[in-house]
């Protein structure tokens, strides 16, 4: 679990708890979250907000974020605890984002 502020990068983070999982013999996967639109200006890669660090002075806000994701359950230091992947970009960012195997 973070503190009051996100310290270092998403996918080392990812990466590094994929590693703690590979140990326990389990086969985890890299996810991206991305939300891309199409506007008359082009292609908008929209904020993404984590919900914790709303309301705060300085706000990260990414166009990715990479999470470890392992047999149903998404690992993140912005949560503290594994989150099921139907429900992982809601109790993140607060809305859904889909999931995609970062290659």
């Amino acid at each position: 679990m973070l503190p009051d502020k996100y310290v270092g990068d998403c996918l080392k983070h990812a990466q590094a708890i994929a590693d703690l999982l590979r140990v326990e013999g389990k086969q985890p996967w890299i996810g991206m979250l991305r939300q891309v639109e199409q506007r008359a200006a082009g292609r908008f890669h929209a904020p993404l907000i984590p919900r914790r660090f709303r309301g705060h002075r300085s706000v990260p806000a990414w166009t990715t974020h990479y999470v470890c994701c392992c047999e149903g359950l998404a690992y993140d230091p912005l949560l503290g605890r594994p989150e099921p992947l139907e429900t992982y970009s809601s109790a993140v960012f607060g809305y859904e984002i889909p999931i995609t195997e970062s290659a």
